[in-house]
């Protein structure tokens, strides 16, 4: 996802930084990112995805495919 953002000229350079699974500020990032995998699986757990769209969390997915890569 990385190098095809890079070759974009309007996305700005990446730092990466590790850091532990108990920093908060990774918390949001897994709160959305957890459910929308379950939910492009297609899992047991996807309903979780429509739970934060009821509640206004996030709206429809989009879709994006590089034909880059």
């Amino acid at each position: 996802m990385l190098k095809i953002l890079e070759r974009d000229e309007h996305v700005g350079e990446f730092a990466y930084e590790w850091r532990p699974k108990s920093d908060p500020v990774l918390w949001i990032a897994d709160a959305l990112c957890s459910p929308s995998r379950e939910h492009l699986l297609e899992t047991e757990y996807a309903h979780h995805w429509t739970c934060l769209q009821a509640s206004n969390v996030v709206g429809e997915p989009i879709y994006v495919a590089s034909t880059n890569a």
